[in-house]
């Protein structure tokens, strides 16, 4: 990353302003079922309707704001993370003009181009993906713990319990697939050396009635590519059941302790909502 860092410089504004204007929304997000709470607990309660009216208002402001945010940080965030790409693009492109022949003959030319397609392309949605999820999952996380902490400490222990669960789970998926996902770019490596190969002879493949060949490697090839992508894709959607079984077991034990809050006057209905 550090010899890849010096490529944003043209684009540090944009990797700046995306992650804070991303915060901004998270803000927004966690203020919005918080007005909710109150508007139960307070303008229904009371039977008050101007400050139903009154709260309402300022809900509709924070969402057209996070809607605001959020639009010109996945703006920023793909300015950032393509511009990033597209710069390491053209200095890699730059540098394989010098190379010497001794140099050439250590890659193929099918490596070279999914190095500069794929791989760039990649980098590129890291990036955005980085300057988006990566700030507003632990952001989101963060500021609902302390917002649950500051309504209700007890009923927060709640959470005690399931982000180790869910981190658990995230941590054994990544280790998991890492090693798959490494594997999925040899593989495409390797299908766009038969491709590049195929088309670039052609000619000669048809000239001596090789196309069945052609097409048995091919389909190698791909299918070990297919293969591998499977396995890394269902690891991830074995992953995904088990964070929602933690996730729905979470609110169900929050109603559940919470409702006996409310039933014995400790707590509000509208808070209740808020904590989901």
């Amino acid at each position: 990353m550090r010899k890849l860092l010096p490529y944003m410089k043209k684009y540090l504004g944009y990797a700046v302003l995306s992650p804070i204007l991303m915060i901004l929304e998270v803000l927004a997000d966690i203020i919005i079922p918080y007005l909710m709470s109150l508007v139960v607990d307070v303008g229904i309660e009371n039977r008050d309707i101007d400050y139903i009216v009154k709260i309402g208002l300022v809900m509709v402001a924070v969402a057209i704001l996070a809607i605001v945010f959020g639009v010109i940080s996945a703006h920023c965030g793909a300015r950032a993370g393509f511009g990033f790409a597209s710069e390491i693009r053209k200095a890699a492109f730059t540098k394989i003009q010098t190379f010497s022949f001794a140099n050439l003959d250590q890659f193929t030319v099918s490596s070279l181009i999914t190095r500069l397609t794929n791989d760039c392309n990649t980098i590129g949605q890291v990036t955005m993906m980085s300057l988006r999820m990566a700030i507003r999952a632990p952001f989101l996380m963060l500021f609902a713990l302390i917002m649950s902490a500051t309504i209700n400490a007890s009923l927060a222990r709640v959470f005690a319990i399931s982000i180790p669960v869910t981190v658990f789970f995230i941590v054994v998926g990544i280790i998991k697939a890492t090693p798959l996902f490494k594997e999925m770019q040899t593989r495409v490596d390797r299908v766009n050396a038969i491709i590049q190969e195929n088309l670039t002879g052609i000619r000669v493949v048809k000239s001596f009635n090789r196309q069945d060949h052609e097409e048995k490697k091919f389909k190698e090839r791909n299918d070990a590519f297919r293969d591998t992508a499977l396995k890394a894709i269902s690891l991830i959607i074995l992953i995904m059941p088990l964070l929602n079984i933690i996730i729905y077991s979470t609110i169900i034990a929050v109603l559940w302790f919470g409702g006996q809050q409310v039933a014995a006057g400790t707590m509000g209905e509208g808070f209740i909502e808020y904590r989901q």
